[in-house]
């Protein structure tokens, strides 16, 4: 996907063997885990165009769903995921391209069609803004509004897409 377009940088969190799998391409910047208050004020400082969350249907998964979002809102990026069930996307959401079937090709299409899509990055980004503040409340999580408490306790693992 890369060498489709050089104008997209992509960050991952990994540590330990994903971060060997991901270091094969110049373009992949590594980022090893850190704590939340290091990763809050980096993700502060260069925000993300696009977040990629690719959880499988777990209950783990559930709890960290919330986290996703709020990471994609505290970024200002679009929220790319794999499984509707965990994120629980709006209408618009989906409609807009939010979840991507759990498979390589698709994932790359979204990508690129997100990249090429400017309107639709902002629309994406917006509305999961409007849901992280709105607090919807789910199986597993309450957002809320404010929480710090929330946001220390979440550990960051996410992977995001700036374009140049």
């Amino acid at each position: 996907m890369l060498d489709l377009r050089e104008d997209i940088v992509v960050e991952v969190i990994a540590s330990r063997y994903c971060a060997s799998v991901w270091r094969r391409d110049p373009r992949i910047e590594v980022i090893p885990p850190r704590p939340w208050p290091e990763h809050s004020t980096a993700t502060a400082r260069q925000p993300l165009d696009i977040l990629l969350a690719p959880l499988l249907p777990t209950a783990a998964n559930l709890a960290r769903s919330d986290t996703k979002r709020i990471d994609a809102c505290r970024s200002g990026a679009a929220l790319l995921v794999s499984e509707a069930d965990i994120y629980r996307p709006s209408a618009e959401e989906s409609a807009l391209g939010m979840v991507v079937l759990l498979e390589p090709a698709a994932w790359q299409e979204a990508i690129l069609a997100m990249v090429s899509g400017l309107d639709r990055r902002r629309t994406l980004a917006r509305l999961n803004r409007e849901c992280v503040i709105a607090g919807r409340e789910n199986k597993a999580t309450v957002f809320a509004r404010e929480s710090a408490d929330l946001w220390s306790l979440s550990r960051p693992s996410c992977s995001g897409a700036r374009i140049r």
